[in-house]
């Protein structure tokens, strides 16, 4: 799937780089080292694969993007996410590569 994404990207035209330094149970580090990816790689977007720590870690990578505040000072609770400055985030698309359970029938009594 990463890949065929990859080979779409650039037969559009468009840059590529894959960051892949994220933990089964993500820290903040894996955050600031994709900031530093992007920014070093001068990217433009955050297209992020996967389940919930790669999707959580991706976006919130595109939150950081143009922050200047660390990223516990948007921990949720009282109105700090007031603090985002929404201007500054990276454009994403996340795509999850896990399934939710099918819903089960109700079985008539």
């Amino acid at each position: 799937m990463i890949g065929s994404a990859l080979t779409s990207l650039r037969q559009a035209g468009l840059g590529d780089a894959v960051f892949s330094d994220i933990r089964g149970n993500p820290v903040g580090k894996n955050v600031d080292d994709g900031v530093a990816f992007y920014k070093a790689g001068k990217c433009d977007g955050i297209i992020a694969f996967g389940g919930g720590s790669a999707l959580d870690v991706g976006k919130t990578i595109a939150l950081m993007i143009g922050q200047t505040r660390p990223l516990w000072d948007f921990e949720d609770r009282e109105d700090w996410y007031t603090r985002v400055n929404v201007t500054g985030m990276s454009q994403t698309i996340a795509v999850p590569t896990t399934r939710a359970p099918a819903p089960r029938s109700a079985v008539p009594r």
